[in-house]
């Protein structure tokens, strides 16, 4: 995860080549997808794992998929009709690339979607120039055919550093009640030319929990080929 590697589109190809399929796609371009054997045909990107908060990082995911080492921390996420979730390449490594929401007590994120300066280039591009994040990209581009709101993953605030969060859910059913109850607090910085997610406050979570959330050393939780 040094700022100095150089990682190019190669490497990616040849990453996960075995694990999913490359494909040529009229808007995103090159872009992968993983196959159905080995991630089930419920995949939604960072959902299977849980969250970290690290020293250097701050909020960093931790998968339980195959691929984690690249898709989780390169690139975007996107959802096309047609495909499903689609990995989009990109060159800037962070500890996870998600749109966070928090509020009444509970926290949710979702899937950073490429916004235009990562389309063109331009810059790092996070996702901060389209509008409330997600629901105008996705009515911007796919004209309505998919609800962004369901991407959203809530918990409660006390849950949100549990490494089987998933028992505590929010269904659903309610998730477009929670998002109306919530509000953005996606927030990333560069600090010593690093990504750092910042994302809902840890004392928010501290809060919620009842004791101090201890950063933990990147280097425990960032695996070796990462």
């Amino acid at each position: 995860a040094q700022a100095d590697v150089r990682i190019g589109f190669d490497f990616f190809q040849s990453r996960l080549a075995g694990e999913g399929r490359w494909i040529r796609h009229p808007i995103w371009g090159d872009v992968w997808r993983p196959k159905a054997r080995l991630v089930g045909q419920d995949f939604q990107p960072y959902t299977n794992g849980y969250w970290e908060y690290t020293d250097d990082y701050g909020w960093y995911w931790v998968s339980n998929d195959p691929f984690d080492d690249v898709v989780y921390h390169y690139g975007r996420w996107v959802y096309d009709p047609q495909h499903a979730w689609l990995w989009v390449p990109g060159y800037t490594w962070a500890p996870a690339w998600v749109i966070w929401r928090e509020g009444d007590d509970y926290t949710g994120w979702m899937p950073m979607p490429p916004d235009e300066d990562f389309v063109s280039g331009a810059g790092l591009g996070f996702g901060m120039n389209i509008g409330p994040i997600g629901i105008n990209f996705y009515n911007r581009w796919y004209g309505g055919r998919v609800d962004p709101d369901r991407f959203y993953v809530f918990v409660g605030n006390r849950n949100l550093v549990d490494r089987d969060y998933r028992r505590f859910r929010v269904p659903r059913d309610r998730v477009k009640l929670i998002i109306g109850r919530t509000r953005p607090s996606t927030k990333f910085e560069i600090v010593n030319n690093r990504v750092v997610n910042r994302g809902v406050d840890v004392r928010v979570v501290e809060r919620a929990t009842g004791r101090r959330i201890t950063p933990v050393a990147a280097k425990t939780v960032i695996k070796p080929n990462a």
